[in-house]
């Protein structure tokens, strides 16, 4: 039996060798890619804690990419003791340089009140922020925010064009969304035809409530 190892699995150790070279030498880059190597198991065992060493390490350095990252890791407790006050730090500092994924997390923080006093109103404003600068997530959250009236005043063209946005841009809960309110006539000429279209993108996407609505559809 052969024992050679494949070109593409030794390009991968190159790579990682010259990654460790490098972020030892301080590359926040090399550090972040490094990091993203670790928490996924790309080229090395996965390894929470060593990931978030990295991205620490490339956020002390102001990586905007690496703080999003190392707060998620907080949030969610992966490598590090879970703590939304260090997540929240740490979404705050990458939302000041522009990152729409930062903008996006400290929405969701204020809509579940993690770290932060539960706030609808706070949450849109971010959700908003963050779809302005083209989170596709954050487009189906403010529109669900305009749909419920939840922190905003209720206005369904509004939740229409959010929800639409983010449809487009392939969001199955968007679409999913979407596909209800053609199909209620909210917000819209009623159209069974446009829900079904927009209940199948969400269900070809994986959105099982899409999968369901969309088989009695069919079957009528």
């Amino acid at each position: 039996m052969s024992n050679m190892v494949g070109k593409s699995a030794l390009a991968d150790k190159k790579r990682i060798r010259d990654l460790m070279v490098q972020a030892d030498r301080g590359d926040s880059n090399a550090q972040y890619e490094l990091a993203l190597c670790y928490e996924h198991g790309e080229g090395v065992r996965k390894d929470y804690a060593i990931a978030a060493d990295l991205y620490g390490k490339a956020s002390r350095q102001g990586d905007a990419y690496a703080m999003v990252n190392l707060g998620m890791m907080y949030e969610d407790g992966r490598g590090v003791t879970q703590d939304f006050s260090t997540a929240m730090r740490l979404y705050r500092r990458a939302a000041r340089q522009g990152d729409c994924f930062a903008q996006f997390n400290i929405g969701v923080m204020y809509d579940f009140g993690r770290g932060v006093r539960q706030s609808a109103r706070i949450a849109a404003k971010w959700y908003r922020l963050a779809a302005g600068n083209g989170q596709v997530s954050a487009m189906c959250n403010l529109g669900y925010a305009y749909n419920t009236g939840q922190g905003v005043r209720e206005d369904m063209a509004e939740a229409i064009k959010w929800y639409r946005k983010a449809s487009e841009r392939g969001d199955a809960i968007a679409q999913n969304n979407l596909g209800l309110c053609y199909l209620e006539g909210t917000g819209v000429r009623r159209s069974p035809r446009l829900a079904i279209c927009w209940l199948r993108k969400a269900a070809e996407a994986g959105h099982k409530s899409a999968k369901r609505k969309l088989a009695r559809l069919l079957q009528r």
